[in-house]
């Protein structure tokens, strides 16, 4: 987490986030060999650190993520700087996609706005007569799910494809 990597409290025992950035990553690693790095190094001294730490912790080991998923997470929980809590960036590499997950509003939605009224993140909007669910701002929270009185929010929840 960036700015701070530590959790403070605010009167009421609720915690309290400073605005910041978090990255989440899935995928496939290889290990990378003390010989490999110390090559490495030899054109490109960042990889020097690498050396240095596992000559000095010798059961670490060193990996490179080379096929992945992930989110990068911007947040500003208390909203201090923007009118809703959160932005999510997809990214992808080597092969990988970004899965499909969440929630969705479905056609059985008969737009009364208990779900916009519920969502704390400020993810969902109306649409003419229909509402949307704004994935790049939405946390996935489950709150619109519990609060549809109609049943029409399903979460969803599918497999990356390769």
């Amino acid at each position: 987490m960036f700015p701070e990597t530590s959790v403070s409290h605010d009167d009421e025992g609720m915690p309290y986030f400073p605005p910041g950035y978090t990255i989440r990553a899935t995928g496939d690693i290889k290990e990378i060999s003390l010989e490999t790095l110390k090559e490495k190094a030899a054109v490109n001294e960042m990889f020097m650190l690498g050396v240095k730490d596992i000559e000095k912790y010798p059961a670490m080991t060193t990996f490179c993520l080379y096929s992945a998923w992930g989110e990068v997470f911007d947040f500003d929980f208390e909203m201090e700087h923007r009118s809703h809590k959160l932005l999510r960036t997809g990214f992808c590499f080597g092969g990988k996609q970004i899965p499909v997950r969440g929630v969705r509003i479905k056609e059985e939605c008969t737009a009364c706005g208990e779900c916009q009224e519920g969502c704390s993140f400020k993810a969902i909007y109306q649409d003419d007569d229909q509402f949307m669910i704004d994935h790049t701002k939405c946390d996935v929270c489950g709150d619109c799910y519990t609060i549809c009185p109609y049943d029409a929010i399903e979460i969803v929840i599918d497999e990356p494809t390769r």
